[in-house]
């Protein structure tokens, strides 16, 4: 199996009039030291490991040797993630966390028979949110499984229940406080951006209608201010990045390109995104200018980078 590849010198990359990525002069990045943690597929085995690099020195580190995937980090470098585990009655999976730098790893998880997935933390680590498989059992018809979003207030005692529905709650990213906790809200397959306020469970849609047709979009990221939301949309049949300016509810496409662009994630001070693009062939990440510039490749290998979160 080929090694990780580690960076000498600093690769930029832009995008050119006819829509690909292409190698650009290097310039000084605009966050420097912060901290980028990501699931990576190095056995090529659809079990990835979490993997972590800054923005000024893409050398990856592994997390954990046991596979895991969807990791978020704190402002403090701590790492949340899931993984699966086979107890003696099944299969299920459960939170963990690591304390920077790489301490030990501590199970979150307190429902011990239900699966507890897609974690995201606040960037202060007080809010705690995730997706939860459970049993939902409606008035008229049969009991049936609903996913639906959770969290934990530290110390991660009481779950609170955001959402209890049909429809399916994924891809939770919670503000700097965790005041509000935003997820993709999937209605027959099109996705909408929403946030729900952590204070009493209150919802509403920021993103996904346009002119009253659906956007089809998931995978938010806010800033540390809560005056950004960058999320992906296939609306214009190709995955692509965009803003919205949550002051204005303006929205802006970010990415013109002929690959797929996807799993966006905010620095905390607004300024820069790292993304997931298969522009070279496969996944790899990417970072860029909060206004859609200065794109600069982080990872070059023969497997599937995805699932960044960056301090």
């Amino acid at each position: 199996m080929r090694s990780l590849v580690i960076f000498t010198g600093v690769c930029l990359v832009t995008l050119s009039m006819g829509g690909m990525l292409q190698a650009a002069p290097a310039t000084p990045a605009a966050t420097a030291n912060k901290r980028v943690v990501y699931e990576s597929d190095v056995n090529r085995d659809g079990n990835p490991l979490i993997y972590t690099l800054t923005l000024d020195n893409t050398s990856p580190v592994a997390v954990s040797m046991e596979p895991g995937s969807h990791p978020s980090i704190t402002r403090g470098g701590d790492i949340y993630y899931n993984r699966v585990i086979h107890p003696v009655w099944g299969i299920i999976t459960k939170i963990y966390h690591r304390q920077w730098p790489l301490g030990e790893e501590l199970s979150v998880t307190k429902n011990e028979l239900g699966d507890e997935f897609q974690p995201a933390v606040s960037r202060d680590g007080q809010i705690l949110a995730f997706t939860s498989l459970r049993y939902f059992a409606p008035k008229v018809g049969k009991q049936h499984e609903v996913v639906d979003l959770l969290a934990y207030k530290r110390p991660f005692v009481e779950q609170v229940q955001l959402t209890q529905s049909i429809v399916v709650e994924s891809d939770p990213a919670v503000d700097a406080t965790g005041k509000y906790v935003y997820a993709t809200l999937t209605r027959e397959g099109v996705g909408e951006i929403w946030r729900f306020a952590f204070a009493d469970s209150t919802g509403e849609r920021i993103a996904g209608l346009i002119e009253g047709k659906l956007t089809d979009c998931s995978n938010p990221s806010v800033d540390g201010q809560n005056r950004w939301c960058v999320y992906q949309s296939t609306r214009d049949d190709n995955a692509e990045l965009y803003l919205i300016d949550l002051t204005t509810m303006k929205e802006t496409r970010l990415t013109t390109t002929d690959g797929q662009e996807s799993d966006p994630s905010f620095t905390e001070d607004g300024s820069q995104i790292v993304f997931v693009s298969d522009a070279d062939g496969d996944n790899e990440l990417y970072v860029m200018d909060r206004s859609g510039g200065n794109i600069r490749q982080l990872t070059d290998n023969d497997w599937d980078d995805a699932a960044p979160s960056v301090q």
